[in-house]
């Protein structure tokens, strides 16, 4: 420590405010300093009355500054909710989850990238104890046609159901923005969805063992085809109001990937794209069944589980869960019916008494992971 020399005209001392340090510094220290042999009575109390205002205003200080440090953090955190809510609100369908003393609940991230030119947004949920050294699991969300991202999004509820169980949820772009239908076989899309797994590796640390696909209307019949084309890189895969699109242009080699059908036997659109030949001929090309043995005619194959997942009610004419274990891999059916006809996504906000798909969904993916546990990730 460098000596000072005394001086008859000392500098001003610090002024308490601008002391926020339970360390003196060295000038702070020269004002400290006397003669032993010299000091009386008298200057001993002054010292010590100098020492006490010393001592206050120096704790002074540091009250000021924590409160102010306080008071700026929690205005930040409340700018900065505030600024997250409206985002995921317009983009990701993230509600507040409650309040947590900042007048709004915690909620996650909604980010949005593009690939290939194409929109992409990614709700990323918040947790107190996430760490880069979690990775997280990863559900792709498609939207139907003639809508978009945002719009499934709000009606499927998925970041509701990632903010619980923690994962991350994606909603991409069609090529066409709100156009008719997904571009079963372009090798392009392919591509992007391959493109699409590399960003999100790179952007976030997500567990490629659980990398799952879902959709509603055409994207759901997107979704079946990627885990045909794609089931090293999406572990398993729902669809929800639709059926295998665009057969020809399946893989007939692939092992595909666990898969979970949620099928509305009083679906308006499903009735225009076949109805219940439409829902046979799905069946049985994610049983694998031979493709001669493919015809719509044919009964569904009996499963290995049947029960009822609601009872019937003013809305819901019945709800039943069918699953079958073998050929490999594991398809499961809920298989519903509402009184009124609906192509709607299922939920009790859109359909009083209906299940949420989202937890269901979540629900098989959780299950689907523990059985393909064992295969490699992909490449």
């Amino acid at each position: 420590m460098r000596a000072h020399a005394r001086q008859t005209s000392p500098e001003p001392f610090p002024s308490p405010g601008s002391v926020i340090s339970t360390v003196a510094s060295d000038s702070d220290l020269r004002y400290l300093h006397f003669d032993r042999g010299t000091a009386n009575r008298s200057s001993r109390r002054e010292l010590h009355a100098f020492l006490a205002t010393l001592l206050g205003g120096m704790m002074l200080g540091i009250s000021i500054a924590f409160t102010t440090e306080a008071v700026i953090q929690r205005r930040a955190e409340q700018a900065q909710a505030t600024a997250r809510r409206d985002l995921a609100d317009d983009e990701c369908g993230a509600r507040p989850s409650g309040g947590l003393g900042v007048g709004i609940g915690l909620i996650g991230m909604c980010q949005r990238y593009v690939v290939y030119g194409r929109n992409i947004w990614v709700y990323k949920p918040w947790a107190p104890s996430q760490t880069p050294t979690n990775p997280l699991p990863v559900v792709v969300v498609l939207h139907g046609s003639d809508t978009d991202a945002p719009s499934i999004a709000k009606a499927s509820g998925f970041a509701e159901v990632a903010d619980e169980a923690q994962f991350l949820v994606v909603f991409p772009e069609m090529l066409k923005p709100s156009g008719p239908d997904w571009s079963y076989g372009w090798p392009g899309e392919i591509a992007f969805f391959e493109a699409l797994v590399s960003m999100l590796g790179f952007e976030y640390n997500i567990e490629t063992k659980q990398v799952f696909i879902c959709g509603h209307s055409s994207g759901g019949s997107m979704s079946l085809f990627i885990q045909n084309r794609l089931p090293k890189t999406f572990r398993a895969a729902a669809s929800v109001e639709a059926g295998v699109d665009n057969a020809s242009k399946w893989d007939e080699h692939s092992p595909g990937s666990p898969v979970l059908l949620i099928w509305n036997h009083n679906d308006p659109v499903l009735e225009a794209y076949g109805g219940e030949m439409l829902y046979n001929r799905t069946v049985r090309r994610l049983l694998r069944v031979h493709t001669r043995d493919l015809h719509a005619s044919l009964p569904v194959p009996t499963p290995t589980l049947r029960e009822s997942m609601l009872p019937p009610s003013k809305d819901i004419l019945y709800a039943d869960l069918f699953r079958w274990d073998s050929p490999s891999p594991m398809l499961s059916v809920v298989s519903w019916a509402t009184r009124q006809p609906s192509h709607a996504w299922p939920s009790p906000q859109a359909i009083p008494g209906s299940f949420d798909a989202a937890h269901v969904i979540w629900q098989f993916f959780g299950s689907a992971a523990v059985a393909t546990s064992l295969l490699p990730a992909s490449d």
